[in-house]
């Protein structure tokens, strides 16, 4: 398209970055993005989910974060699915404590917590075996009115069951 000058509008662009996170190339969600500033394509916040959903897949948290603090520079308010990605990749990794601030700065930013940022703040404690905090948690959810669904259960039964083992 480019050669002909015509350039792909943001949704088309879009279309093919959620494609290509379907087929699990982030690698290629990547290029294509930097490809698309390249060409001055403006960007959108789903644009900048699918980026940092790329750079989770390819488990470069660091980059994620980058995309993330240059969304909300550019005056974009970043969605739930947005956090709840980057709650993921600070959990898989083991980084628990940035996890937790990053819930944190989500409520500060007006975005109310879902089932499944609970959920995966649970998941990542009960990983470690911590247990306690993972009940913390879940207290906290049932507390603001979230009804524990199957994945909360399995995860803590997953969790007590790794602890019993001595896993």
């Amino acid at each position: 398209m480019k050669n002909y000058g015509i350039l792909p509008t943001v949704e088309s662009c879009n279309a093919l970055l959620s494609s290509l996170l379907k087929l699990n190339r982030g690698d290629i969600v990547v290029k294509f993005y930097k490809e698309m500033q390249r060409s001055r394509i403006s960007l959108n916040v789903f644009t900048f989910n699918m980026v940092v959903a790329g750079y989770c897949k390819l488990e470069k948290l660091e980059k994620a974060v980058a995309i993330f603090k240059e969304m909300e520079n550019l005056g974009f308010n970043p969605t739930i699915a947005l956090y709840n990605m980057l709650i993921g990749g600070y959990c898989k990794q083991g980084l628990l404590s940035s996890a937790m601030k990053l819930k944190d700065s989500m409520v500060r930013n007006g975005v109310q917590p879902s089932e499944i940022t609970y959920n995966t703040r649970i998941h990542g404690l009960c990983k470690e075996g911590k247990l306690p905090e993972a009940n913390k948690i879940f207290n906290e959810m049932k507390g603001v009115n979230l009804t524990p669904n199957t994945v909360t259960y399995n995860t803590l039964i997953n969790g007590y069951y790794l602890l019993d083992l001595n896993i």
